[in-house]
């Protein structure tokens, strides 16, 4: 269930050229929402203006985190699954899943051994660092309607052995597999 959140924090400090800079950080999260920055000088007290900027909350599933675009569409954005079999549906809340971002399965894949992964249907991109050094993935088949695997997305899944890229991927950015051995790559 997804759940409105309004909340500030100080997000953290720092020097100025004029002193001691706290930064204040306002998030009001409605689906897609927004938040605001503010800095505020803690020696003379001086507030900046307000600077507003859409955002995507980020949920969460029982094994993932997500977030809903402007798009209407669903990046998964982390796992947090303690089993090695995960399974991404095809639509999260009525919004089709189309991509994973960069660093998704880096840590997830160094804690768990022998990952099953079943990605969705409607997967159009696997971004930069997807996969990186995701150490318990041996084999993966990717959806026919995948269109982009960026950069870097495998590089160092050295157990990695076989991948089936569908004849829909029209983009391979360079080093996508960098430092990937032994793989066969079968298209």
């Amino acid at each position: 269930k997804r759940i409105p959140v309004t909340n500030e924090l100080k997000l953290g400090e720092g020097e100025s050229t004029d002193g001691y800079t706290e930064w204040i950080i306002r998030t009001y999260f409605e689906n897609v929402g927004k938040y605001s920055i503010q800095f505020v000088d803690s020696v003379s007290g001086t507030k900046s203006e307000e600077v507003m900027a859409k955002v995507s909350p980020v949920y969460t599933t029982r094994d993932f985190g997500y977030v809903v675009t402007e798009e209407e569409t669903v990046t998964i954005n982390s796992v947090i699954a303690t089993t090695p079999d995960i399974y991404i549906p095809d639509y999260i809340d009525g919004y089709p899943v189309t991509e994973i971002a960069p660093y998704t399965f880096s840590a997830y894949g160094k804690t768990i051994s022998n990952m099953t992964l079943r990605l969705p249907s409607t997967l159009k991109a696997i971004r930069e660092y997807a996969f990186y050094e995701c150490a318990s993935l041996k084999k993966l088949v990717l959806p026919e309607g995948l269109e982009t695997i960026e950069k870097y997305a495998f590089s160092r899944c050295l157990s990695l052995e076989e991948i089936e890229i569908p004849n829909s991927v029209t983009t391979i950015q360079s080093d996508a597999f960098y430092y990937t051995r032994g793989t066969n790559y079968i298209k």
